[in-house]
């Protein structure tokens, strides 16, 4: 079993500059916008996500991934989705993350 502990957490290493995270940021916020992550957008505050499609040796049987942050502009969640036997990331696993952003928020 897992533990809560009410301490604070140390700092972590940073491995990325400010400056890459908020590209990278941005990116991800361009993809629920104007991409591949649409049917990820919170009804909200927005979100920015990665979307993916993996194989799983059957070509018939893909895995639909998407992982992603809202609100947008000031991240206070991080969400990750997995549909198997799905068409895409974005059209499987989209809708979920979106589902789930909408019922947090």
């Amino acid at each position: 079993k897992g533990q809560f502990s009410a301490e604070p957490q140390k700092e972590g290493k940073r491995i990325i500059s400010k400056n890459t995270s908020k590209t990278i940021q941005q990116l991800m916020i361009n993809t629920v916008e104007y991409g591949s992550g649409a049917r990820a957008k919170p009804d909200s505050g927005g979100a920015g996500v990665k979307t993916a499609t993996a194989q799983t040796g059957n070509p018939e049987n893909l895995n639909g991934w998407i992982a992603g942050f809202f609100p947008a502009e000031s991240p206070k969640y991080a969400v990750a989705v997995l549909v198997e036997k799905a068409v895409s990331g974005a059209r499987s696993a989209g809708p979920v993350f979106k589902y789930i952003a909408d019922k947090i928020a």
